[in-house]
């Protein structure tokens, strides 16, 4: 460290500061700085480094490196990531900022807040961070000087956007669902997608496919794809599938699925249920996304970014897949547990069927 700053004729606290990443020096010197440490090879001490990080927190007081701007939009509805998720990563998010020193401040995009506006608001508060909520694809966020900031994005929106990402492993959890189906004994196995496709729901048909592919064929079962239809229209399409492909077992994306069939009709004695995102204390069986290790995962790459002085859209992107958790809830017993029913023309399965239809 005393030989860059005698290279640059700075201070050794000029340098040290630098290298991470505090707002009280210049960006230019900050470059200055990371690309003579990468000339001359340095690499900082991490015992070093936990030791002052070890005595600051003895003093009683975490330095406060900077701002961090989290940005959202006013309407969460139809994103990769729910609005109940999106809110337990920014809360993770924030925690993680606050435990590392900064200041994490939360900016609403709407009709009063134009990305001119955004930009002017982060200059004069010296933001150089940036954490970007999913937002909605129809946002024109070409015009916002990027090359100023360093990003981090959360989701799969397609925004245009060239720079690192944190999201939801789609296809392994889709996978890992299937496994878990597997176990317990089912062997036709539905996947039902939602009316307004979601971000990721391609991702997701992509892991049940890959998931099918190891099995017997006679146990393929293509996507049922909910539609905008009638309601006549919807159940009989509804019907027809079911009746064709008997699945024992269903991976949906419909969170309000099982009261769908229920008002149709189906008897769910003899359906077990999985859905593609659930809360890990709720009764829904499926997978758990980790809003809170996304969230902060994202900071830690927003802050690796920071400490280095980069700003800008990367050369190369990080893609971070985060893997979701299987939740063993109460709407997928064990196969043998489910009651035998017989389809009209059809043997005696374990497949479901309808019963009166709801008055």
């Amino acid at each position: 460290m005393l030989d860059i700053a005698r290279k640059l004729g700075v201070s050794n606290a000029t340098v040290s500061l630098a290298l991470n990443g505090h707002p009280r020096i210049s960006a230019s010197t900050r470059q200055k700085v990371t690309e003579m440490a990468e000339e001359l090879g340095y690499r900082p001490d991490p015992m070093l480094s936990a030791l002052a990080k070890h005595r600051s927190k003895r003093r009683g007081k975490e330095t406060i490196h900077s701002e961090i701007a989290w940005i959202s939009g006013a309407d969460c509805k139809g994103l990769s990531i729910s609005e109940g998720d999106i809110s337990s990563c920014g809360e993770a998010a924030i925690a993680a900022a606050e435990k590392a020193g900064y200041r994490l401040e939360r900016y609403l995009i709407n009709s009063e807040m134009g990305y001119q506006r955004l930009d002017q608001i982060l200059n004069t508060r010296g933001v150089h961070g940036i954490l970007l909520a999913p937002l909605h694809e129809n946002g024109n966020w070409q015009q916002f000087p990027w090359e100023k900031y360093a990003v981090v994005r959360y989701g799969n929106e397609q925004l245009g956007i060239p720079g690192h990402r944190v999201s939801p492993d789609h296809v392994e959890n889709i996978k890992e669902a299937f496994r878990k189906i597997r176990e317990k004994g089912y062997e036709r196995i539905g996947y039902i997608a939602g009316a307004a496709p979601l971000p990721g729901a391609e991702l997701r048909e992509a892991g049940y496919t890959m998931a099918q592919k190891k099995m017997d064929d006679s146990f393929w079962i293509p996507v049922f794809h909910q539609q905008a239809d009638d309601d006549v229209s919807h159940q009989r399409r509804f019907t027809e599938w079911m009746s064709k492909y008997r699945p024992q077992a269903i991976i949906t994306e419909d969170p309000e699925l099982h009261e769908l069939l229920t008002h149709e009709g189906w008897d769910l004695q003899s359906l077990g249920l999985v859905y593609t995102s659930v809360r890990a204390d709720g009764e829904q069986t499926g997978i758990c996304w980790n809003a809170e290790d996304i969230g902060k995962i994202g900071f830690q790459l927003l802050d690796s970014q920071i400490k280095v002085g980069y700003r800008g859209v990367p050369a190369i992107a990080q893609n971070v897949l985060i893997a979701g958790s299987w939740i063993e809830g109460t709407t997928l017993p064990e196969c043998a547990l489910l009651k035998a029913h017989s389809i009209p023309g059809e043997s005696k399965k374990d497949s479901p069927r309808k019963t009166a239809s709801p008055r």
